[in-house]
């Protein structure tokens, strides 16, 4: 009797160590499925990151390189505004030439412009000690079109 009450409690002991040993492997795998998780997210963000720095990146030069082709414009516009000053014989006839406004638009992206409205301005005036040519009214960017939303991450 003393002998099967040994195996009883031997038995006993093992179901325990087993339930033990089971318990932990469930814990072990329940975390590394759960670091494969964060895994899979974090790349999942670092791509979209990816894109997003790509498309601001791409748009601000976009933005920049209108800038500098309105700029351009505007070098050309100051050139030939002073050498109509420099012909005509006085405000009138500088302004009967010339026009009062200017306005023009550079593309930035398919629907997008940057416009720049300008106020021409007499060179000898009283009210021009600088002697500029012309005053920015405006220079901004306009969407000209339907903005198309990136729901890459919603679907």
């Amino acid at each position: 009797m003393k002998a099967s009450l040994n195996n009883k409690q031997f038995f006993q002991k093992e179901t325990e160590m087993n339930l033990q040993v089971g318990l932990s492997s469930v814990l072990l795998i329940f975390v590394i499925l759960t670091l494969v998780s964060f895994a899979v997210l974090a790349l999942t963000s670092a791509q979209a990151d990816d894109r997003l720095t790509s498309r601001v990146t791409e748009r601000t030069s976009a933005y920049y390189n209108a800038c500098n082709e309105a700029e351009d414009a505007l070098m050309d516009l100051d050139a030939t505004l002073m050498s109509l000053y420099q012909t005509c014989e006085n405000e009138e006839d500088y302004f009967a030439q010339a026009g009062t406004t200017k306005s023009f638009s550079k593309y930035v992206t398919d629907v997008q412009s940057l416009n720049v409205e300008l106020t021409i301005l007499y060179p000898a005036a009283e009210d021009n000690p600088d002697g500029r040519t012309y005053h920015i009214d405006r220079w901004e960017v306009l969407t000209d079109g339907d903005i198309v939303y990136d729901d890459y991450l919603l679907k």
